[in-house]
């Protein structure tokens, strides 16, 4: 009866809106007779009109000759596959209808959150795609929407992790309410206090969201504690989570349970999250899905509608790494749909516009290798590994290589780089995992280590300023939380193992 057809179907027009998509299912599969029903209840909604698609009011109604298989999300009927009776084949329907079912219901409820998303939000919902790892999200989705608990969403920078939260909130009973995101990697050190309780006023009753959790320091943490912690003296004019009625959604881009065994991170406010965790799997993990986000990329973007890429060019997206995830490929398909002279995109416009997805690195030379022997190539001086990063990060890691001794600030080192200060504090993110701050103190915690060996009867006040950290207190802190010994500790230790040694 040609069910098997509609997988095929589903995945080839996925990328579309959902009327295209159920239309193409009736249209071009097998099942010529049957019908997808959407109740009219969803209509607005769902923002489709009647072409192609059969809209009723009453749940009950039957047809003659017709099998009905509700297609249901959150254990609410939403619609019905009608199939012709007589075309039922029992083997392929026992094996092809309960999938293809789940599948258009989570269809149709991407199609719904995108449509909130873009009217609340402002842009649409980023989850494209057929792939089990899509698929699995979306069942998280579901599941997680339906109980009001803190969620934790953990992936590499440039993941879809707000368009989760998003959607999370979106298909609660919050739905409602504000959904606000508070950025923790973008907000200064003295202005966190301010922005979290007035962010948590302005989402009252609804979600808010705190992405990129793991860049808050110790200071900041313990505000967020205070926020959460409830308390009958607190001063009236003094909102907290509980007394705003918020929902938290979190993400980070680090392990929060290794942060919390490494003293990176609050054990309270892990405690205070870790209820629901879900992890994004980045875009090279998902290769499959890539074609279906480059078709949705270019029909939000195209300037003409005769725009497309050539087939080489295609060869080249879908074979790059894609470190910075969803986010660089939106940004590359930006640039490309824009510059390119020609309405069919090639190879030789990627070449131009983005020559970075034509230079791809050795695969021992991957970015948890090259974060992994940095600070030892940094100390060494030796810079070829640089080679296969950005430009503009290159020049910073250089810069802290040989003025490591100095102040340095993000200000200066973007100034040096020539771009801004936000954009070289993601691409620090992006292929590091680390900010520019944590690689300074390596490297200099490194060099400070190369001194108590080959001096260790210096003292410690004197490497602390030698290797330029100018508060020794800092130093000591710092030393003992990456080394998990004081510096004192460490050249006692030094001194014990040279004789041997020598």
């Amino acid at each position: 009866m040609g069910l098997p057809a509609v997988f095929d179907i589903l995945e080839r027009v996925s990328q579309n809106n959902l009327e295209s998509i159920l239309s193409s299912i009736i249209a071009e599969s097998n099942l010529s007779n049957s019908t997808i029903l959407i109740h009219s209840k969803d209509k607005d909604e769902l923002g489709m009109s009647n072409i192609g698609l059969t809209l009723f009011d009453d749940k009950e109604c039957e047809y003659d000759g017709y099998s009905s298989f509700p297609i249901y999300y959150q254990r609410k009927e939403i619609g019905l596959l009608n199939i012709p009776t007589l075309d039922i084949d029992t083997d392929q329907g026992q094996e092809y209808i309960p999938d293809t079912k789940n599948k258009l219901a989570l269809l149709i409820n991407r199609h719904l959150t995108n449509t909130i998303s873009k009217h609340c939000l402002g842009k649409g919902q980023e989850l494209v795609g057929l792939s089990e790892h899509v698929l699995s999200l979306e069942r998280f989705i579901e599941r997680a929407s339906c109980i009001d608990c803190p969620v934790v969403i953990k992936g590499e920078s440039g993941c879809e992790k707000l368009s989760i939260a998003s959607a999370i909130h979106y298909n609660s009973d919050r739905k409602e309410e504000a959904f606000i995101e508070l950025n923790c990697s973008a907000v200064g050190e003295n202005n966190f206090h301010e922005k979290l309780y007035r962010y948590a006023e302005m989402s009252k009753g609804g979600t808010l969201f705190l992405s990129e959790i793991d860049f808050l320091d110790r200071d900041q943490q313990n505000i967020l504690v205070d926020f959460l912690c409830v308390s009958s003296l607190q001063p009236d004019n003094q909102v907290s989570a509980n007394s705003v009625n918020v929902r938290l959604i979190v993400s980070s881009t680090k392990d929060l349970k290794g942060e919390v065994r490494r003293a990176e991170f609050s054990q309270f406010l892990f405690s205070s999250f870790n209820f629901l965790e879900v992890e994004v799997p980045s875009l090279r993990e998902r290769k499959e899905d890539i074609p279906y986000i480059l078709q949705a990329l270019l029909m939000e973007y195209q300037i003409f509608p005769s725009q497309s890429f050539s087939e080489d060019a295609k060869h080249v997206i879908y074979s790059y790494s894609w470190p910075g995830n969803y986010s660089e490929l939106n940004r590359v398909v930006i640039r490309l749909v824009t510059l390119a002279k020609n309405d069919v995109i090639g190879k030789e416009d990627i070449a131009k516009h983005s020559p970075e997805l034509l230079m791809t690195a050795p695969p021992h030379l991957g970015h948890s290798f090259l974060a992994q022997n940095l600070i030892d190539d940094l100390k060494s001086k030796k810079f070829t590994r640089l080679n296969y990063l950005h430009l503009a990060l290159q020049k910073s890691l250089i810069y802290i290589a040989n003025n490591y001794r100095e102040r340095i600030t993000l200000q200066g080192l973007a100034n040096n780089a020539c771009v801004s200060p936000s954009h070289l504090s993601y691409l620090f993110k992006v292929h590091l995992n680390k900010s520019f701050k944590k690689v300074l103190i390596e490297l200099r915690l490194g060099h400070a280590k190369s001194v108590f060996v080959a001096r260790p009867s210096e003292k410690i006040t004197s490497v602390s300023y030698e290797v330029g950290f100018g508060d020794l207190s800092y130093f000591e802190k710092a030393f003992k939380q990456q080394e998990g010994m004081t510096p004192r500790q460490y050249k006692n230790k030094v001194k014990s193992i040279l004789p041997a040694l020598q």
